[in-house]
Formats: C-alpha cells, sequence, structure tokens
C-alpha cells in the first residue's frame, strides 16, 4: 500500500511540474507575428489611395510598423505604439510623412517592417509594396500604312514603358468601331507588333477609305496611357488613267509652242506620262502625284534625250501610267502625236486660159492639189502685190486636189483692165505650217 501511494505522489508532482512549464513557457516566450499582407501589393500612388497592411501579434507588444526603400533607409514610420493581442491594421499612402500635401516617393519597391517587442522577446516580420507614380507611355509608333490588296495586312508596331494591358480598335471615319484588334491584351515593356488585315468584326472585308486606329495601355497599378492614334487606308482598288486628248495634232514644236495633253485619274496616284519613239523613251514628261480628277500637262517638243533639241518629225507615243498611294497599278494608257514642221506642197495642176479674156461668161480655171490636208485661201493679185479678189478663204482640201474659178471681177463686181495679174495660193496644213504659191497670167 506504501508504494503505491509513492507512486501517485510522484505522478502527480511529475504532472504539476510539466503544467509549470508549460505555464513558463508560455508566460516568457517571445511575441509572434503572423498572417502578414499588404494589399495592393503595387499600388498607384496618388496620394490618397493606399495600400493597406494587416498583420496579427500573439501578446501585447511594443509594435512598430516601418517603410524602407531599396537602399534600406527609413522613409516613413507608420506605427510606432503599444498594441494588445489580435489582427491590426494599418495603410500607407506612398507619401513620406502623413501631411496632406506631403512628397509622394519615388517609383520602385519599399519593404515594410513590422516589429513586435515584449518583455519576453520580440519579432520580426517583412513585405514590399510597389509605388507606382507614372502611367504608361506608348512610343515609337510605326505603321505600314496602306492595305492594297486582300492578302496584306498592316503592321502596327509600338514601343510599352512597362507590362501593360493593351487595347486597339480600328474605327471608320464615322468613329464607328470596326474591328477590335486587341482587347485588354497582356502586353509586355518594349517592342510590341499587331495587324489588321483588312475585315470588320464579322470577318468581312471592309469598303476602300481612311480608317483610324487607336492604342490604349493601363498598367497593373491602373494608370492609363496618353491614348495614340494612326490612319491606315484600304485601297484594293485599281486606279484608272483614261487619255482625253491631245491638242494640237498633229503638233508643230517651236521651242515656245506646247501640246496640251489632257486624262483623267480615278483617284490620287502617281502619274508617269512619257513620250516614245517606238518603244524607247525619249521624254518624261510629268512623273509626280496628281489628285484624282480632270488633269492636263504640256509639252514642247523637246527631246529628252538631246539637250534642247526638238524631236524631228513622225509620229509619237505617248504613255500614259499610274500607280496609287497603295502601290496599285492601273492598266497603260497610250496615245499617239504626230510632229509636223514640214510646209506643205502645192501642185498647179493649170491656169487657163492665159492669156484670159473677161466677160461673155469666160472663166479662168486654177487647178491645184496639195501634198496633204490643208486649209486653202485663193486670191488673184496685181502684179503690184495688192489684192484684186479672194476666191477662196481657208477652205479645207484634201490632197485629192481642187479647182476654182474666176469670172475676171474685182472686189467691187467690175471687169479688170487688161495687165498682168498673179494667182496666189496659201496653204496651211493641220499642224500650222504655211506655203504660199503664186503664178502670173496676162488678162487681155
Amino acid at each position: 500500500m506504501r508504494i503505491f501511494l509513492r507512486h501517485r505522489h510522484i505522478l502527480l508532482i511529475v504532472t504539476i511540474l510539466g503544467v509549470m512549464a508549460l505555464w513558463l513557457s508560455w508566460a516568457f516566450a517571445a511575441p509572434s507575428i503572423s498572417n502578414v499582407s499588404a494589399t495592393p501589393q503595387l499600388l498607384r500612388a496618388t496620394g490618397t489611395a493606399s495600400s493597406v497592411i494587416r498583420y496579427n501579434i500573439s501578446e501585447v507588444s511594443r509594435v512598430n510598423v516601418s517603410i524602407y526603400d531599396a537602399g534600406s533607409t527609413l522613409v516613413r514610420t507608420l506605427v510606432d505604439a503599444t498594441q494588445t493581442a489580435g489582427s491590426k491594421v494599418t495603410a500607407w499612402n506612398g507619401r513620406v510623412s502623413a501631411a496632406p500635401n506631403a512628397t509622394i516617393t519615388a517609383e520602385g519597391w519599399y519593404t515594410y517592417e513590422i516589429n513586435a517587442t515584449s518583455t519576453s522577446g520580440n519579432d520580426m516580420q517583412q513585405g514590399t509594396i510597389y509605388i507606382d507614380t507614372s502611367k504608361p507611355a506608348i512610343s515609337n509608333l510605326t505603321v505600314t500604312a496602306e492595305i492594297p490588296d486582300t492578302s496584306t495586312a498592316c503592321s502596327i508596331s509600338y514601343d510599352l514603358s512597362e507590362d501593360s494591358s493593351v487595347t486597339i480598335g480600328i474605327y471608320n471615319s464615322s468613329n464607328a468601331l470596326v474591328k477590335m484588334i486587341v482587347s485588354r491584351a497582356a502586353q509586355s515593356a518594349g517592342a510590341n507588333t499587331v495587324s489588321w488585315n483588312g475585315t470588320d468584326r464579322f470577318n468581312n472585308y471592309v469598303v476602300d477609305g481612311t480608317y483610324t486606329y487607336k492604342i490604349s495601355a493601363v498598367d497593373a497599378a491602373h494608370w492609363a496611357s496618353t491614348p495614340v492614334s494612326g490612319i491606315v487606308t484600304v485601297d484594293r482598288e485599281t486606279p484608272a488613267i483614261t487619255l482625253l486628248n491631245i491638242s494640237p495634232d498633229p503638233f508643230k514644236p517651236t521651242g515656245r509652242s506646247t501640246m496640251t495633253i489632257r486624262y483623267r485619274l480615278t483617284e490620287t496616284s502617281r502619274v508617269k506620262i512619257q513620250i516614245l519613239d517606238g518603244a524607247t523613251p525619249i521624254k518624261t514628261v510629268i512623273d509626280t502625284t496628281r489628285t484624282a480628277g480632270s488633269q492636263s500637262v504640256t509639252w514642247n517638243g523637246k527631246d529628252g534625250t538631246v539637250p534642247g533639241a526638238l524631236v524631228p518629225d513622225k509620229q509619237y507615243t505617248i504613255q500614259l501610267d499610274a500607280t496609287d498611294t497603295a502601290g496599285n497599278v492601273a492598266p497603260t494608257t497610250t496615245g499617239s502625236v504626230t510632229i509636223d514642221t514640214t510646209k506643205p506642197t502645192i501642185t498647179l495642176n493649170s491656169l487657163a486660159p492665159d492669156p484670159f479674156h473677161p466677160g461673155g461668161g469666160a472663166l479662168l480655171s486654177i487647178s491645184y492639189t496639195p501634198s496633204e490636208n490643208v486649209s486653202v485661201t485663193v486670191a488673184i493679185c496685181a502684179n503690184s502685190g495688192s489684192l484684186v479678189r479672194t476666191l477662196l478663204s481657208n477652205v479645207f482640201t484634201p490632197p485629192s486636189g481642187n479647182t476654182d474659178y474666176w469670172n475676171g471681177r474685182s472686189r467691187t463686181n467690175a471687169y479688170v483692165s487688161a495687165g498682168t495679174y498673179r494667182c496666189k495660193i496659201t496653204a496651211i496644213d493641220e499642224a500650222g505650217n504655211r506655203q504660199d504659191y503664186t503664178s502670173s497670167f496676162v488678162v487681155n
């Protein structure tokens, strides 16, 4: 019985000592900090928004919560007070002090440090907060600004200053959204490229015209960039260049005279008009951008391969080419012009009778043949050269010839007196070249 009692006493003593040990370890244990967090960890620092720092402490402690920069320099102390056990909250708005207009710290990572100290010891926990003070920037914008066909897409390239959520939309001339290329897509800092193939939201090809792309970016702290925009032209239609007329044709170049080439463009294009001798270009009349509509250009007949020289008489080809701003090439259009600096010739077939006796219905027959189509003037002049009568004035006459008649009367309708007279024939061809022919005859 005594042995059993001794064992019970021993067991009781051990139990009491164990409880005392547990109590002593709890009573004199260092405080602990747990459940530490900062929300948001990425702070859009405007001075009003804050990152909320939460933590638990296990017992009454002297608590210090401070902010340090990357160089471990103290930026601000948020808490320095005795706190009871339990959940705690403080906040940092990115400013260097509690003053309403205090400076906001520079952008970057900061460490918040929580220290809890009691008579039994201390504990320390850390975390990080990123202060974001700037909106993302979109720069180095480049674009292939034309979509010339259904197999080609325009490329839009740009740089982002930081990782961002990017939105890019295509808008028509009425500012209506045509297609969203990317919507709140995560893109990394640096160079980025997207493309648009000229289709709408239903993947139908849009009509030709001018479209605006708009790019915006929002970073992780919800700072929104300044939007950027630009123009893309959809132009799948081939331009057309039509030769309207060439005037005058034939053309007599003098170095000062010009001929005019009139043409029509369906859209703004790079126009090239050349003069060709056979298949060889000898003169580029124009090589520049012209707007849609009727246009004209002149040529003075000079040879571009021989400085200052006029081209020789012959027929030349006029070639018209056009390429629009999207690179679409119009079918080549051609025409021709004849260069003519040669005077026509006149062959007098007959001037009879000679001598000529006016009166009684008698007529002087004047028969002639020009070398080409001409405008003919036929006049009777005195031997001194003074005009007696005009028989024909600027009448078209083909190279098949013509015959005119004179009844021997003057402009006053009186018969002329006897003497020597001249028949003067003037021929002007279609290029303006003039030839005069004079033959004498006798009236008695």
